[in-house]
């Protein structure tokens, strides 16, 4: 027997460029699993190298998003920046490769 996979689980992500640290912050808290899904920690250390953090090559997913979260809450301000504001073209991720499939709550 073959396993098929169901073509409504890879869905690209609902992440743009518009959102801001918060709004970033708070989608990853809506929903636990999100916190392990290596896309997303691509798009999380991207903004963490933004903002001046040196990146960890051993960095899990987890950790990329308690940083940026730390980060944050010694700088409250840093919520209401937008990620288009803080990312260059170099830095931007692939957000298409987060699967909300995986990530929008139930």
């Amino acid at each position: 027997m073959t396993r098929r996979e169901s073509a409504e689980s890879f869905v690209l992500s609902p992440l743009t460029l518009d959102w801001t640290i918060g709004e970033l912050l708070a989608w990853i808290g809506a929903e636990d699993a999100r916190c392990h899904d290596e896309g997303l920690a691509e798009a999380v250390d991207a903004v963490n190298r933004a903002l001046g953090e040196t990146a960890v090559a051993t960095m899990t997913p987890v950790m990329a998003v308690r940083s940026l979260a730390m980060r944050v809450a010694n700088e409250p301000a840093l919520a209401a920046s937008r990620l288009a504001g803080i990312l260059t073209p170099v830095t931007v991720p692939d957000l298409a490769r987060v699967e909300r499939g995986v990530m929008t709550p139930a």
